[in-house]
């Protein structure tokens, strides 16, 4: 392969999470972080009753931002490995043709499911990271596996293979 093939398959699929990302921050956008009171920035001595509401309704926003920001995470999270299953599928079944562009898309594609990963490490639930990163190494499995080794192993012989062993 040229280097100027694989730059523009670099440029595809950087392009394409680029794309995926910035459209679904577009129509789907992160929650808003509270402002610190400014107020109380500077303050060195002992705050007064009114610093201290102040203080406590800031820190009541705090965490109400950081739960939204935890079911945004999971929210994104999916929406962006169901993107990357689409590109994959699509690059595999439809562009797999055209050589540059179906390469391209298929690493925007695993770009696009590492985003999705790292957004689900965003979020507080520990069972909804591991549900992401098993959905995304099946998915990488069965298309490394459709993409690059189906025809050296077809699962009809793995099957027949398997019953004469018992």
């Amino acid at each position: 392969m040229s280097l100027i093939k694989a730059l523009y398959i670099i440029a595809i699929g950087l392009l394409i999470a680029a794309f995926i990302g910035f459209g679904v921050d577009t129509f789907y956008p992160s929650p808003k972080m509270p402002e610190y009171p400014t107020e109380l920035q500077y303050k060195s001595e002992p705050l007064s009753t009114e610093f201290q509401q102040k203080q406590k309704d800031f820190d009541k926003q705090q965490k109400e931002y950081e739960n939204k920001l935890s079911k945004y995470n999971q929210n994104l999270s999916v929406i962006l490995i169901t993107f990357a299953m689409i590109i994959l599928a699509a690059s595999l079944v439809g562009l797999s043709k055209l050589d540059v562009i179906g390469d391209g898309a298929t690493l925007g594609g695993v770009f696009t499911l590492l985003y999705g990963i790292g957004r689900a490490f965003g979020s507080e639930e520990a069972k909804f990271r591991f549900m992401a990163v098993t959905a995304a190494l099946v998915i990488i499995l069965g298309l490394t596996y459709w993409r690059f080794l189906k025809e050296q192993f077809p699962l009809t012989s793995l099957q027949k293979s398997s019953k004469k062993k018992k």
